[in-house]
């Protein structure tokens, strides 16, 4: 695709693709004015789909050795803040930072520390979450409420990697990463 003579964001230009079918994805760049950027941007079907009972919560595992544990009553209506006690269909997938289409699927590198610091990322691995009411209401974990997740390091990176680091979501309104705070390094 193709675009000119628009007006972005100089700093955080957000570029959204999506298809029915596959994962929403996202790409910032910086852009300079006047002249030409280029973009590859991977998507990822929603083939790894599981599905549970919001009230009772659920021990999920991803076939990567990604994961997540939600506790009973521990999800919300993402626009109204309602806690959300039905069906829900969680579609996931994790990637190291050394597979070959991590970057393709990686919106950016900028982000926000925990002291509002404007930082730049080292990824090891991400995780895409997309969870959804049977109505096809976008769902998170709700206020006060603690999600666990795994996130798998790869093999080669288990020596290298920190015992400590940052944990991060992507806001797709700024186009930036945004720090929640620290993982612990377990095996």
């Amino acid at each position: 695709f193709s675009f000119s003579a628009i007006m972005v964001n100089p700093g955080a230009a957000l570029v959204e693709v999506y298809k029915p079918g596959f994962f929403r994805s996202y790409k910032t760049m910086a852009v300079q004015p006047g002249s030409d950027q280029y973009l590859e941007i991977g998507i990822k079907p929603t083939a790894q789909v599981h599905q549970f009972t919001a009230s009772s919560g659920a021990t999920l595992q991803l076939p990567d050795g990604g994961g997540y544990q939600f506790p009973a009553n521990s999800l919300a209506d993402k626009i109204t803040g309602q806690v959300y006690p039905g069906s829900v269909t969680l579609s996931a997938y994790a990637v190291h930072a050394g597979e070959a289409e991590f970057f393709s699927g990686f919106p950016g590198h900028r982000g926000f520390d925990l002291d509002k610091k404007d930082v730049f990322l080292e990824p090891y691995s991400m995780i895409s979450t997309d969870l959804e009411s049977n109505a096809a209401q976008s769902l998170e974990p709700a206020a006060g409420q603690l999600v666990k997740l795994i996130f798998p390091i790869a093999e080669k990176d288990l020596g290298s990697a920190p015992s400590t680091i940052s944990m991060w979501h992507y806001d797709n309104a700024m186009g930036i990463w945004i720090e929640e705070g620290k993982a612990i390094k377990n095996g």
